[in-house]
């Protein structure tokens, strides 16, 4: 075999290695990717549950506001006397 020949082989050999080399990385990172996505799909299924339950605790307490703000204080059930109120003139300033 030639010197020419020789060197060009070895040079395919070379490629083939690096090659061989990327590939590998390459596998590598694809895993690590596949793993990344499963994990996000984790992180965003626990969000979707976390979001729901703060919608579910955000009615709740709008139930509660609205039932609140439909109730009528008898005055004369309070346990103490209620203030007069201020005339709008005299109102706000400390």
């Amino acid at each position: 075999m030639s010197d020419l020949n020789k060197l060009l082989l070895s040079d395919v050999f070379d490629l083939l290695s690096d090659y061989a080399d990327i590939r590998d990385e390459l596998d590598d990172a694809l895993t690590e990717i596949r793993i990344l996505c499963d994990e996000m799909e984790l992180a965003m299924s626990d969000i979707s549950d976390e979001l729901d339950r703060v919608e579910d605790h955000i009615s709740g307490c709008s139930r509660r506001l609205r039932k609140f703000r439909g109730m009528d204080p008898v005055k004369d059930e309070l346990p103490f006397k209620a203030a007069p109120a201020l005339p709008p003139d005299k109102k706000g300033g400390i």
